[in-house]
C-alpha cells in the first residue's frame, strides 16, 4: 500500500467530528504554534518528536471522539440549571477560546455558549509558584468556594473582576436579574475556575452570529482618580453608558450562529382560578439546553383579607412592631414552590427537581433540563402523597 492509497483508507474511515472540537483542536494546535515560534531555538531541537506527539494525539483524539461526546466540565458545576452534559451541548458549546498571561497569571476561556436565553462562562486563573490545590475540600472532595485567604490571591496579582459590568460587540452589559457564578479551586495546583450564567434574556439581549465577548478579569487599571467611576465621563460613551476601556478586558470570540431560531417559544395563556391566586403560564421557551416556564400570578383579595385576620400585617420585632410587611407571595407561595413539571397523565418529568429559579407577588418562573421529547400535555401540577393534583395544575401546552 502506497501513501496515497493509506491516506485516502483513513480519511474514509475517521469518523466525523463535531464542529467545536474542531474548533478546539485548531485553537490549541494554533497556541502550540506560536510557543513555538516565540522560542525557535527550542523549536528546532524538538520539533520532529513535538510533531509525532502530536500527531499521535490528534489521531487518537480523533479516534476516540466517535465513542465519546467532549466532556463539558461547566454542567458539572451548573447542575442547578440543567443536568450533566446535556444532550445538545455539543450544539450550543465552544471550547478554548482565549489564553493570555497577565502579571504571571495564566488566563484561559475554558468554556461558553449561548442557549438563546443564557450565556454560559469558564474561565480559570492558573496562579504561578504553587505545588498545592486551592479551594475548599470536604472528605477529600472538592466544594464551592475558596478559603478566605485563597480569595484574596486574585488581588494580589492585581487580576479579576474590577467591575460590575462586561461587553458585548463594545455594548455594555449589566449585572441581568437572575444571572450568577459559581468559583471553586481545582485539581490543579494554583489554579481558580469561575463558572457564571448570564441571563441576556433578563435585559432583552439577543445574541446571532459571530460576536466578540469582553470580560473584566485581565490587570485591573487604576481608577481612583474616577471617582465615582460609572458616572466620570471619561467613562462613558456618547450614549452616556459605561464605555468599554482599552485595559483590564480578556475579549474572545463566540459563534452563537442561528441558536435564536432553535429556540421554540409558546404562550399558552390558560389561566386558572385556585382560592388564592390566578395563574396563568404566559410563555414556555424550549432551547437546545434549558426549558424556561413564566407564570403571571393575580392574587385573590379575599384570600389576602384571610391570609392578614390570621397573621397579622407582616413579621414583627420583639415589640410586635411590622419591620416587613406580608405580601401578595405570602399567600401563594407555598403553591408556587410545590409545583412540578409533569404531563397528561400526572408523569413528573424531572423527579425531585426544585425549579422554581424566582417568584414573586405577580410572576414566578421555572427552570428545567432540555426535553427531548415534548409531550402533547404539560402542567405545573403540585406533587399529593406522590400523585399531581390536577384541580390545582396550570396548563403548560
Amino acid at each position: 500500500m502506497n501513501e496515497k492509497e493509506l491516506r485516502t483508507r483513513m480519511q474514509q474511515n475517521m469518523p466525523e467530528v463535531p464542529e467545536n472540537f474542531h474548533r478546539a483542536m485548531e485553537n490549541t494546535l494554533n497556541r502550540i504554534v506560536c510557543q513555538e515560534q516565540a522560542d525557535p531555538v527550542r523549536a528546532l531541537v524538538f520539533r520532529p518528536r513535538r510533531a509525532l506527539a502530536l500527531a499521535l494525539a490528534i489521531a487518537l483524539l480523533l479516534g476516540t471522539v466517535a465513542f465519546a461526546a467532549y466532556r463539558w466540565q461547566i454542567f458539572d458545576t451548573l447542575s442547578l440549571l440543567t443536568s450533566e452534559n446535556p444532550k445538545n451541548a455539543d450544539r450550543v458549546m465552544q471550547a478554548d477560546l482565549a489564553h493570555t498571561n497577565v502579571n504571571g497569571v495564566d488566563i484561559a476561556v475554558t468554556e461558553a455558549g449561548y442557549d438563546g436565553r443564557i450565556l454560559f462562562l469558564r474561565y480559570s486563573y492558573r496562579l504561578p509558584g504553587f505545588e498545592e490545590s486551592l479551594g475548599v475540600y470536604e472528605n477529600g472532595q472538592l466544594k464551592e468556594g475558596l478559603l478566605y485567604e485563597e480569595d484574596e490571591l486574585l488581588s494580589k496579582y492585581n487580576v479579576g473582576w474590577w467591575t460590575d459590568n462586561f461587553w458585548i460587540d463594545g455594548l455594555t452589559m449589566e449585572m441581568f436579574s437572575g444571572s450568577g457564578g459559581v468559583t471553586t479551586g481545582s485539581d490543579v495546583p494554583g489554579e481558580i475556575i469561575v463558572t457564571e450564567y448570564w441571563r441576556l434574556d433578563a435585559g432583552a439581549v439577543r445574541l446571532s452570529g459571530e460576536v466578540d465577548i469582553s470580560l473584566p478579569i485581565g490587570a485591573k487599571p487604576d481608577t481612583s482618580k474616577y471617582f465615582p467611576l460609572f458616572e466620570h465621563p471619561e467613562w462613558k460613551d456618547e450614549n452616556g453608558n459605561f464605555k468599554m476601556p482599552d485595559e483590564g478586558l480578556v475579549t474572545f470570540t463566540l459563534d452563537t450562529g442561528d441558536m435564536l431560531d432553535q429556540v421554540v417559544t409558546e404562550h399558552p395563556n390558560l389561566p386558572v382560578e385556585l382560592p388564592e391566586v390566578t395563574a396563568k403560564v404566559t410563555e414556555a421557551a424550549y432551547s437546545p439546553l434549558m426549558t424556561y416556564i413564566t407564570l403571571d400570578l393575580q392574587g385573590n383579595p379575599d384570600a389576602w383579607d384571610a391570609f392578614e385576620a390570621e397573621h397579622g400585617e407582616g413579621w414583627t420585632d420583639e415589640d410586635g412592631n411590622v419591620i416587613m410587611p406580608y405580601t401578595a407571595m405570602d399567600v401563594h407561595g407555598d403553591w408556587v414552590c410545590n409545583l412540578h413539571l409533569v404531563d397528561g397523565n400526572g408523569a413528573e418529568l424531572f423527579p425531585g427537581e426544585y425549579a422554581c429559579s424566582g417568584y414573586g407577588d405577580d410572576w414566578a418562573e421555572y427552570l428545567y433540563p432540555y426535553i427531548e421529547s415534548l409531550p402533547d400535555e404539560l402542567y405545573l401540577a403540585p406533587i399529593e402523597n406522590g400523585a399531581a393534583d390536577f384541580s390545582r395544575a396550570v396548563r403548560v401546552r
